[in-house]
Order: C-alpha cells, then sequence, then structure tokens
C-alpha cells in the first residue's frame, strides 16, 4: 500500500492557519505557508538520518489523528523525495481522554477498524503529534508502541507549548527517556485551531 493510501486519497491542500482566539476574533498565529515550509525542511534534514534496521527494513511512522494528519501528509512526502530507498509507511491512531462525557486519568488508544495498530514487532517507531502540552496522550504513544513490541526512537511535533505557565505546570507527564524530540514550533500556552488543530471538528480541513 502507498503512502498516499495510507494517509487517505483526499487532498493534500488547502490546510488552514492556525488561529488563537483573542477578544472572540480568531487571530492567525502561524500562516499556512510557513507551516509548510517548516515541514518540509525539517524532512529534508530529518530523511539524511533514516536508516534501515538489521532486517533492511526502515521505521514505521505513526501520527496521531486526526490532528496529526495535514503533518503527515506533508513530512511523508518531504521525507520520500528526499530518499533513493523503498517509500515510508504512515498509520493512522487515535487516542481519547473520554469515556462517554467522563474524563478519564489517561488517555486510551480507540481500536477501530480505521485505527487498527500496525504490526511493529523488533520495529523502529517513529511518532507524530499535532501538539505537545500536558504530555500525556503522546506518553500513552510511546508505551503502547513499546508493548506492541517496538523500539520508539523519535516523537515530531507541529508545536509545543511551555512546561510551566505563570507558576502553572503545564508538563503534567515526564519525557520517556531514550527518545528523540523535534519540535517545529514553540507557541504560547494558547488554545489554537486548523491545520488538523480543532473545537469540535472547527478549524479542521482534512
Amino acid at each position: 500500500m502507498s503512502r498516499r493510501t495510507e494517509i487517505e486519497k483526499s487532498p493534500i491542500m488547502p490546510f488552514s492557519t492556525i488561529t488563537v482566539e483573542a477578544n472572540r476574533d480568531q487571530k492567525t498565529l502561524l500562516h499556512n505557508s510557513a507551516i509548510v515550509s517548516q515541514i518540509e525542511s525539517f524532512g529534508t534534514h530529518f530523511a539524511k538520518s533514516i536508516t534501515l534496521d538489521e532486517n533492511g527494513l526502515p521505521p514505521v511512522f505513526i501520527y496521531l489523528a486526526k490532528g496529526a494528519k495535514p503533518m503527515a501528509r506533508v513530512l511523508s512526502d518531504s521525507l520520500n523525495e528526499n530518499r533513493t530507498e523503498q517509500d515510508l509507511s504512515f498509520h493512522p491512531v487515535k487516542y481519547t481522554f473520554y469515556d462517554g462525557t467522563t474524563r478519564m486519568d489517561k488517555p486510551r488508544r480507540i481500536d477501530k477498524r480505521k485505527y487498527r495498530y500496525p504490526d511493529v514487532v523488533g520495529r523502529r517507531v517513529i511518532l507524530i503529534d499535532d501538539v505537545h502540552d500536558t504530555g500525556e496522550t503522546v506518553a500513552q504513544a510511546i508505551q503502547d508502541a513499546r508493548d506492541a513490541g517496538a523500539t520508539v526512537s523519535d516523537c515530531i511535533f507541529l508545536l509545543e507549548k511551555p512546561g510551566v505557565d505563570e507558576g502553572r505546570i503545564i508538563r503534567t507527564a515526564q519525557w520517556a527517556e531514550g527518545v528523540n524530540k523535534h519540535v517545529l514550533f514553540n507557541i504560547p500556552n494558547v488554545w489554537v485551531e486548523g491545520f488538523g488543530l480543532d473545537t469540535n471538528e472547527r478549524g479542521r480541513r482534512n
């Protein structure tokens, strides 16, 4: 299966800008062109560090749906255009903090067919997520990949919020040992929409 099929055959563009609400209006935080350019630039450089394992296999990329899907689309093209080996595979998984209307202490993975976990036994996994804020979801994603028999080498985030904001702890989860973290944009502790990030699907065009 091709990488394009795995990230769906819907159009890659256009993506919306990332906005933040200010005085009940939406204010642009990051323009679409800057976001895409940064992802492509990162992909060009990161492609050089991708190596095959002892079985001649590349790492498996897992992106956290739905928010990270636009980033995964752009990144998959950038990475594969800058490699001569076989195409890289990208797979979606999805997490929720809610059981019905009740918020849980930690996120759980939704095991629906669309988000069925790939076979990663003995493989190296690279995770892609939209925002690193509390860190709870990516911590669970790392643990799930390890429980599935994989080694997680890297996590790539589109955005990262500060770990502490005005004395309040935002990042409640500890970073997993041995995992490299890559952040494309640092932003303030604000609620953002666009480029896959949404409020009840508002701000999402993917």
